[in-house]
């Protein structure tokens, strides 16, 4: 890495808030399903506390994945002069040769707590990044005839708002993407 690589860190305090907020959750809904369980009726209610009970484990998992990024010291994202690498993607390096085009994207705000932000680039060749995908991924991909691909900003300091500036910078020093073709 050089001096003009912009480091994207999982943001300790979002992931320990959103660790903190899954672990209470399984912890109320397994208490809802102990305290179904306990009843005196317990034939019928048994689905119930066991659709509970895997619904706590899907957020004690998740609670334990944010809780891990809170101690992770590696850049989850690296923008650089090679390209952008994400350790969130199956891509690995994407040399800036193969992107034609960066838009930042951010979601619909479906509540206070999540926005959700994207950088999506336009590939020359979509078809060799396509593959890495998993199965489903690639079925959608190739059903929506997508030529683009999203690497995700959520819960990474600093902002995604830099990658903008720094994209910039980094095509008035080397050309512009598309200018490849």
């Amino acid at each position: 890495m050089s001096d003009n690589s912009l480091l994207f860190y999982h943001s300790k305090w979002a992931n320990a808030f959103s660790a903190v907020f899954c672990f209470l959750i399984s912890v109320g809904l397994s208490a809802g399903a102990m305290a179904i369980l306990i009843r005196d009726n317990i034939q019928s209610d048994i689905g119930i506390a066991l659709l509970f009970s895997i619904i706590a484990l899907a957020l004690a998992y998740c609670a334990f994945s944010f809780a891990k990024k809170i101690f992770d010291t590696e850049p989850s994202i690296i923008l650089d002069e090679k390209g952008i690498f994400s350790r969130s993607t199956p891509f690995g390096l994407i040399p800036w040769s193969e992107i034609a085009s960066v838009h930042i994207s951010r979601s619909p705000r479906y509540n206070a707590i999540v926005i959700m932000d994207y950088l999506k680039l336009t590939l020359y060749t979509p078809e060799r990044w396509i593959k890495r995908l998993p199965p489903y991924a690639q079925r959608i991909k190739k059903f929506t005839k997508s030529k683009t691909i999203a690497i995700q900003f959520c819960n990474t300091t600093p902002s995604i708002q830099k990658v903008d500036a720094y994209i910039s910078r980094h095509i008035s020093h080397t050309g512009s993407p598309s200018s490849r073709r």
